[in-house]
């Protein structure tokens, strides 16, 4: 087997990230193109023949000819005479509702036919994010579908001690515990694992997004102050807060919460049979 660098055509980036890179496979039975564009530009880029806007795209080729052609969040991918088309990139929707117990989030905005079972999905507002594994995934009606995830997304619990305006005060470890103030009224975030992430309290109300958690991170039942997102909610003064979070009682903080942006990378793999091609894809309006 035989590895090498390829040249390309229109590869050099323009926003100071990694340039696109090519890789030619030489091996028995045939050769592979290898296109990796990291972070997804949507430029076209191109390679010994091989073009796509996909951040990866592969090319088997036997005896010359394409025999199997994959992208991987993008829209196009052409080898010779065989060219792979989708209507977009990435599939994108919004969480409407989620069921902690269930594992499961609604989402809205995603198309009806779509293949998303064993997919990566990625939840992210505009400091957090964070992906699963789509366990299984029912059409619930039109562009609305109910996912069921592999993992419980709680990352954090603690008992409230008291309330403030924007602040739920508590005790516990919180293991990411990195928001820290400045002194001029302003925060840095030493870690961003509780950043844009979501507080609910025991029975699932409440919900917050964060900015933060500030506190000492070492030891267990330390003072730690949870830090609403005000510019989300500016409704979260202390009377707001102590309604649904009492002293005593129990808040959750979690990975993704009602609003939050989800997206699935878009993909699709067409195979040469015969005289014909198979092709497997998320189903968004995939053709060859």
């Amino acid at each position: 087997m035989q590895n090498e660098k390829c040249k390309m055509k229109n590869a050099k980036s323009e926003d100071g990230a990694f340039d696109p890179v090519c890789l030619q496979v030489k091996r028995k039975g045939g050769t592979d193109l290898i296109i990796m564009q990291p972070g997804y530009s949507g430029r076209v880029v191109e390679a010994e023949g091989f073009s796509t806007d996909a951040a990866y795209a592969v090319a088997t080729l036997s005896a010359g000819r394409p025999k199997r052609v994959t992208l991987f969040g993008g829209t196009c991918a052409r080898i010779g005479d065989v060219a792979l088309k989708l209507n977009a990139a990435t599939l994108r929707g919004k969480i409407s509702a989620v069921d902690r117990a269930r594992r499961t989030v609604r989402i809205e905005g995603f198309s009806s036919e779509l293949n998303l079972a064993g997919q990566r999905v990625r939840f992210h507002n505009r400091r957090h994010s964070a992906m699963y594994t789509i366990v299984s995934a029912q059409a619930l009606t039109d562009g609305v579908w109910e996912l069921t995830l592999d993992f419980d997304s709680c990352i954090g619990a603690g008992k409230v001690t008291g309330v403030a305006d924007g602040i739920l005060k508590s005790r516990g470890q919180m293991v990411f515990a990195g928001l820290t103030a400045k002194g001029d009224g302003t925060f840095v975030d030493r870690y961003s694992e509780y950043a844009g992430a979501t507080v609910e309290n025991a029975s699932g109300g409440g919900a917050f997004a964060i900015r933060g958690i500030t506190g000492i991170i070492a030891y267990y039942n330390q003072p730690h102050d949870v830090h609403i997102d005000r510019e989300a909610h500016p409704e979260a003064n202390a009377a707001t807060l102590r309604k649904s979070y009492p002293e005593g009682s129990e808040f959750f903080v979690y990975d993704y919460g009602v609003g939050d942006e989800a997206e699935v990378l878009n993909w699709a793999t067409a195979t040469k049979s015969g005289d014909s091609w198979e092709v497997r894809s998320v189903g968004e309006a995939c053709r060859v």
